[in-house]
């Protein structure tokens, strides 16, 4: 976990910076570390655990955002998609056989962080019309799975 969190540091100082290509590939590298060390951590870290993945795509979300140059407008859509694979992170998660109770209530906990940080994400992409219709049809998905939880 210590490394994941200098990956974190590093990333964070980078996207204070404004290096921002520095940032996601820092946040990239953080975001395997904490797969790999979630899935074998879950039961006995269960917050922290799944923290450590999500905090990773929020934060790619967010340098992706900050990134506005008319060239990188798909970075939006990138964006979008870690929220998404955010989500289905979580899901594969659910599907584990053998989770204790405390790694359960932790993924419902992420579950509607990652739904609160996808409104944030919403209202900060209002302005940007062209994107609606992908916007649109993972805010479908979303309100489903939220529902669901």
């Amino acid at each position: 976990m210590e490394e994941w969190k200098f990956l974190i540091c590093a990333a964070n100082q980078a996207f204070d910076g404004s290096y921002l290509d520095n940032a996601l590939t820092l946040y990239n590298r953080a975001l395997d570390l904490g797969k790999k060390n979630a899935a074998n951590n879950l039961n006995k870290n269960p917050d922290m655990s799944i923290a450590s993945v999500t905090i990773c795509y929020f934060n790619i979300a967010d340098t992706y955002l900050l990134m506005k140059q008319p060239a990188k407008a798909t970075q939006y859509l990138r964006a979008t998609q870690y929220l998404r694979d955010c989500f289905d992170y979580l899901k594969e998660l659910e599907r584990q056989r053998d989770l204790g109770t405390e790694a359960q209530l932790a993924i419902l906990r992420a579950h509607r962080r990652c739904y609160r940080e996808w409104l944030t994400f919403r209202e900060r992409l209002s302005s940007f019309n062209q994107f609606e219709p992908a916007i649109q049809a993972l805010e479908n998905q979303l309100t489903h799975q939220a529902n669901i939880h």
